[in-house]
């Protein structure tokens, strides 16, 4: 489906932290004002999946994307299609 408004998605190869062109799968990553500063009470968990964004600027959010594990490319016609998961 479409990303929301205001929700910042990219699909990155985990590997080299790159942004992938349309119809390549890779890890959703998701920035934007509404994304949690992360876990409650697991630093590691929280040190693992919210990172700071190469891409976003503070203006669009805190600065951080949460590394989802979900397996997604983008369409064609700029909806993004879920694969499954990456860390599974």
């Amino acid at each position: 489906g479409e990303p929301l408004e205001n929700v910042l998605c990219y699909v990155v190869d985990p590997e080299i932290n790159s942004l992938l062109p349309i119809g390549i799968y890779g890890e959703l990553w998701i920035g934007g004002v509404q994304v949690a500063r992360g876990y409650l009470n697991r630093p590691e968990l929280t040190a693992e999946r919210f990172v700071p964004s190469p891409w976003s600027t503070i203006e669009l959010g805190r600065g951080i994307v949460y590394r989802s594990g979900d397996s997604v490319r983008w369409c064609i016609d700029g909806e993004l299609e879920f694969a499954g998961r990456i860390d599974f």
